[in-house]
C-alpha cells in the first residue's frame, strides 16, 4: 500500500529538486505540474516528518474540498469506476446516509443514462448535506484497475490531502484521475 501527503508546488522545478534530494525520487510522485505526492509510512518516515521536512519549501498541503470530492464522483462515474464508500466529517442521519448509500449502489448497478440520472441525484444529495447541514465530506473510496490485470484496488482520498492506493499498479490510473479533478 501506497501513503501519500498530497502537496502543491509554486517553484515547480526548484521544490521538486529539492524534494528529491529531501525524500529521494522514488518516494516523490509527480501527479501534474504542481501537484505531486510525498510517500509516507509509520517508521522511517511517518507524516509528522514528513509535515517537518517541507514546512520552509515553496509548497502548500492539499486540502481536499468538497467540490473535489464531487468531481471524483463525476470522473468515477465517466469512467465507469466502482465507487466503494462516501464518509462524512460528522454524523449525519441514518435516512440521509441510506439515501447517499442508495445512490452509490445504484450507480455502481446501472449504465448509460441511468447511471448519469443516479449521478445527478447523489450530488444533489451531497449538494444538500453539504450545504444545509454545513457537514463537509471526510473521504471517498473507489475502486481502480491497470490495463494488465483484472484485479481492483482501492483509491481512497481524505480531505486532509492524504491518498492511500491499494498496489502501485494504479498508479497511472490514479495519475489520470488526479490529473482530472485537481485542474
Amino acid at each position: 500500500m501506497m501513503q501519500l501527503k498530497l502537496f502543491e508546488l509554486f517553484d515547480t522545478d526548484k521544490t521538486l529538486k529539492e524534494l528529491n534530494i529531501l525524500f529521494g525520487e522514488q518516494s516523490v510522485i509527480k501527479f501534474s505540474n504542481s501537484i505531486i505526492g510525498i510517500t509516507y509510512d509509520y517508521s522511517t518516515n511517518n507524516y509528522i516528518k514528513v509535515l517537518q521536512k517541507v514546512k520552509d519549501l515553496n509548497m502548500r498541503q492539499v486540502i481536499v474540498t468538497s467540490s473535489v470530492f464531487l468531481n471524483v464522483i463525476d470522473y468515477s462515474v465517466k469512467h465507469d469506476l466502482f465507487i466503494n464508500d462516501l464518509k462524512f466529517i460528522y454524523p449525519i442521519s441514518k435516512e440521509k446516509i441510506s439515501y447517499v448509500d442508495k445512490y452509490i449502489e445504484l450507480i455502481n448497478s446501472t449504465s448509460g443514462l441511468e447511471k448519469d440520472s443516479y449521478k445527478t441525484k447523489l450530488l444533489k444529495e451531497i449538494d444538500w448535506i453539504i450545504s444545509d447541514k454545513s457537514i463537509d465530506i471526510k473521504n471517498i473510496t473507489i475502486q481502480m484497475q491497470n490495463d494488465d490485470s483484472p484485479i481492483y484496488y482501492n483509491f481512497e482520498l481524505y480531505n486532509n490531502g492524504v491518498l492511500l492506493i491499494d498496489d502501485d499498479s494504479i498508479l497511472m490510473s490514479a495519475t489520470n484521475l488526479m490529473n482530472n479533478i485537481l485542474s
